[in-house]
């Protein structure tokens, strides 16, 4: 099973469904002001010419045929709706992202999750109109500073790097709030390190991005998930790795330390870190990456907590923050509801990327994406933009699921993970 989680099929789906909207507000663009209405309203990039207008055309032909075939197919917005209830539409991050809240979301984090959500396609957001357009602004960097102020870029002896919000050492508010998210983002949307990374200073590519991680790898640092994420993309079927300081670290080695990581230290209730050890599973099952002590400690991991989160799944189908006993139920500064909703999102879709081995029952998938919709369609849901986070991991599985719920057979669930 390849892991990437931004090819999976529900992924098409959502791009798909806002797709027809997307085209119908913009086919009457005549041919002198076309680019003029697609490109960043901050980065002003240039207008193409030639061969690249007939590449832009070509781009709004082929959309508007598949705005046709969703019509055709029952995909459009209007057709989920006619469906009833389950298939009822949910919001997309435009909901959350206008153009007079911009500077809470146009940053480098919130368009890695952006681009978890949207991909590299359209998008329905203000001003960045495409995935591309993101990616653009993480891999350019007279784009990146238009966009966000200033550079995120950190140059150093052994590659690239992103500045780490809030980073205390170099006092910026750019940058990455995980380290390695960018890198983690890249290899979710399957880009290859020789993609180029443009600076003011000269060229570099994404392997320049992996290479200054490897050198400064530890295995105490902060937040370990994202890094681990990446290394299965770019690293595997490379069994270890060696830092600047000449130490050697294996993926087993990685794996026992994930094991021990104290999930209340992590971001989101530490459930990035069920998802980095899912993905090594995942990987392991390709390259054999593990030596075989601890491909059977993963596997014993795995069956315990997958155990663990179908019994703490909820009678209404969401999961409270303590989603497993390691993690404590201080939700902090948020709402009860959101912390539902931002472990539920998450549970949800790394629960999707389960080898089918490991995959619970097709109805804990089905509560957890009913209540997902309840909640984002509730009167009493106020958003802003810390649903960002909970919209891209979430709210895809759930949309994906219910759309195509045939409501006497729940078959359906084992289709929604990548099979390739």
């Amino acid at each position: 099973m390849q892991y990437c989680s931004h090819d999976r099929v529900s992924n098409g789906l959502i791009l798909a469904s806002t797709l027809k909207q997307y085209i119908q507000s913009r086919f009457d663009w005549n041919r002198s002001n076309m680019m003029d209405s697609i490109k960043i309203k901050k980065a002003g990039l240039q207008q193409p010419c030639g061969n690249n207008a007939v590449k832009w055309s070509i781009r709004i032909v082929i959309s508007a045929f598949i705005g046709v075939i969703l019509t055709v197919t029952g995909f459009s917005d209007s057709s989920v709706q006619k469906n009833g209830p389950r298939s009822e539409a949910m919001p997309t991050p435009a909901r959350i992202c206008h153009s007079d809240n911009e500077k809470a979301w146009v940053s480098v984090s919130g368009f890695a999750h952006l681009l978890l959500f949207y991909g590299r396609g359209p998008t329905d957001l203000p001003s960045f109109t495409s995935g591309d357009l993101m990616v653009k602004a993480l891999t350019d960097e007279q784009t990146a500073i238009l966009a966000f102020g200033k550079s995120p870029f950190v140059q150093t002896r052994n590659g690239l790097r992103y500045f780490l919000y809030d980073d205390p050492t170099f006092h910026t508010d750019v940058g990455e709030v995980h380290r390695d998210q960018c890198l983690a983002t890249f290899a979710d949307l399957n880009m290859s390190l020789e993609i180029p990374i443009h600076l003011k200073s000269g060229n570099y590519t994404i392997s320049n991005l992996l290479s200054e991680s490897v050198a400064n790898f530890s295995l105490d640092q902060r937040e370990p998930a994202w890094t681990a994420m990446a290394y299965v993309k770019y690293l595997a079927p490379q069994k270890e790795w060696v830092n600047r300081f000449g130490e050697r670290t294996s993926f087993s080695q990685l794996v026992k330390h994930l094991f021990l990581v104290d999930l209340n230290s992590q971001s989101c209730a530490g459930i990035h870190i069920f998802e980095a050890l899912v993905r090594i599973y995942n990987a392991d099952e390709h390259y054999a990456i593990l030596d075989n002590e601890t491909r059977k400690q993963l596997n014993s991991y795995l069956k315990a907590t997958i155990h663990e989160i179908v019994q703490n799944q909820q009678a209404d189908g969401g999961w409270k923050k303590q989603w497993c006993a390691s993690v404590n139920d201080d939700i902090g500064k948020m709402t009860p509801i959101e912390a539902r909703l931002l472990v539920t999102g998450h549970l949800l879709q790394i629960l999707n990327e389960l080898d089918s081995q490991w995959r619970p029952t097709n109805m804990v998938y089905v509560r957890a994406a009913e209540w997902i919709k309840q909640v984002l369609n509730s009167p009493n849901t106020h958003y802003d933009v810390f649903w960002l986070c909970p919209f891209t991991h979430g709210v895809l599985n759930a949309r994906s699921i219910l759309m195509h719920y045939p409501k006497d057979d729940l078959n359906f669930v084992n289709s929604f993970h990548n099979t390739e």
